[in-house]
């Protein structure tokens, strides 16, 4: 009796024990003594992106390429900051149209990347928060975007990228069309090629071979008119880039001298070398090889208006060839390289980096560096802007400071040919940086800062100029046009 009394209370010993050892395995013996809420405050605190009370909104129009370049920095950001980042890719004509609305609904991004022309126009709205994170920048970047960025003694982007247009060709087709290995350099040697075909029908008849005949419909067929092939393609979708175009022709020009006004002969001897007859009285005159050119006592008073303000414009002399220029869709932007490479095309005017992605034979790219003034290229910048209603400006600032740093800017550069805004990276690639920007971007030219002030003016401006290349627009009404933009009470 006495052993199964033992044995009873050694099986009660063993039970207890079994039931105080469960009890202490599935909980800590230091309990956790702070109400629930605070504890969970405590756990917060440990660095985690998914802890974020929302992503960052980053939005950017940028080409497939560049965006998934831009995509693989961004996880690199986010591995390295701890802050997670929502990049987004639209096309830039819907950011451009949609933006303002946003902007007064607070319904933006964060971080947006836009046209740096468009930065002012936003700060002066209160829609943007000033970059003050390195007023470096502003001794940094080039004086030229600086026109853009700053106002009232701020800088309200950061800018970030520079993409001069070009003007590119297949070299076989432009040697069997003109004879030329190269572009014309001015004026004058474009007006022989197009004289040439004014007179013949034929760009380019050498001796020993049958030229290169173009077949095409008149100009006044509006936009279903189609000429085949073009001499001069530029992507529908981007004003600037007939801007550029209507640039480097000679079409419109700075004065490069920067003289307060001087006569219309003084300004065609300034760009082609070429003597005029005096004879103005006559109301009109005639090139050796050119059509007609009318003149009068009006137009000659505009013009001298159009130099004072630092600008001028040739657009009688170009009137009868309007009909060598296309305006390329956005759907016939898929095929412009085909088109160009058969012949259809023989000159196209896109950005740099656009046209890198394509550079092959039998297509060149014409170096900025043999373009002399007044003739030379448009360039087109993106700055990153934050929105005044982000709360979350310091994530923003970080994110656009890594994307900004000189390293990232070389490695897109690398990539997918952006150049970089920064003159430090500039600095560090300046043998490619100087043959690719055009030298009136690279000095502190008044007519060039007049016209970065204008280009709210200039886009009102360029659709009329489509208008009259389509033969819907009469010559009167693209030159008044063009006056307006530089009228100094705007």
């Amino acid at each position: 009796m006495p052993s199964t009394k033992n044995t009873l209370i050694v099986v009660i010993l063993i039970f207890i024990t079994l039931l105080l050892m469960s009890e202490f395995g599935s909980n800590p013996i230091f309990m956790n003594t702070l109400p629930k809420k605070e504890a969970r405050q405590l756990e917060q605190v440990v660095p985690d992106s998914t802890m974020s009370p929302r992503p960052l909104r980053v939005e950017v129009g940028m080409s497939p390429l560049a965006f998934t370049k831009l995509r693989k920095l961004n996880e690199a950001f986010m591995t390295e900051h701890g802050i997670l980042v929502d990049l987004v890719n639209r096309d830039p004509a819907q950011i451009r149209a949609a933006l303002p609305d946003e902007f007064q609904k607070q319904q933006s991004a964060d971080v947006v990347l836009v046209d740096s022309e468009r930065v002012n126009r936003y700060a002066v709205k209160g829609w943007l928060l000033p970059n003050d994170s390195d007023t470096s920048w502003m001794e940094a970047g080039p004086e030229w975007i600086g026109v853009y960025t700053r106002w009232n003694g701020l800088m309200w982007g950061f800018p970030a990228y520079v993409d001069p247009y070009v003007l590119v060709w297949n070299k076989d087709q432009l040697r069997a069309a003109t004879g030329l290995a190269t572009p014309p350099s001015s004026l004058k040697e474009w007006h022989k090629v197009l004289d040439a075909y004014a007179d013949t029908g034929v760009l380019h008849a050498a001796k020993g071979d049958n030229g290169h005949r173009i077949n095409m419909t008149k100009a006044e067929g509006g936009k279903g008119a189609q000429p085949s092939p073009y001499m001069f393609a530029w992507p529908g979708d981007d004003d600037y880039a007939l801007l550029s175009l209507l640039w480097r022709l000679g079409i419109v020009f700075p004065d490069t001298g920067d003289r307060t006004a001087i006569s219309r002969e003084e300004a065609q001897q300034k760009v082609d070398g070429a003597r005029l007859d005096s004879s103005l009285s006559t109301g009109s005159e005639k090139n050796n090889k050119g059509p007609l050119i009318k003149t009068n006592t009006n137009s000659i008073t505009a013009d001298k208006e159009q130099v004072q303000a630092g600008w001028q414009a040739r657009f009688e002399e170009w009137n009868v060839y309007k009909q060598l220029f296309h305006e390329v869709t956005a759907q016939q932007k898929l095929t412009l390289w085909d088109e160009l490479e058969a012949g259809n095309y023989l000159f196209a005017i896109v950005p740099y980096s656009t046209a890198m992605l394509q550079l092959k034979e039998p297509f060149a790219i014409e170096d900025s560096e043999r373009i002399a003034a007044p003739y030379s290229h448009w360039v087109r910048s993106s700055s990153y802007v934050i929105s005044a209603h982000s709360e979350l400006s310091e994530e923003a600032k970080k994110w656009i400071a890594f994307m900004t740093q000189v390293s990232i800017q070389q490695d897109i550069l690398e990539s997918v040919s952006l150049l970089p805004a920064d003159r430090k990276a500039v600095e560090q690639v300046w043998p490619l940086m100087s043959r690719r920007m055009p030298r009136m971007f690279d000095q502190n030219n008044p007519s060039l800062k007049l016209a970065l002030q204008r280009t709210t003016y200039i886009e009102t401006w360029l659709p009329k100029v489509k208008q009259w290349l389509y033969g819907e627009a009469s010559l009167a009404e693209v030159r008044t046009g063009w006056k307006e933009v530089w009228n100094v009470n705007k």
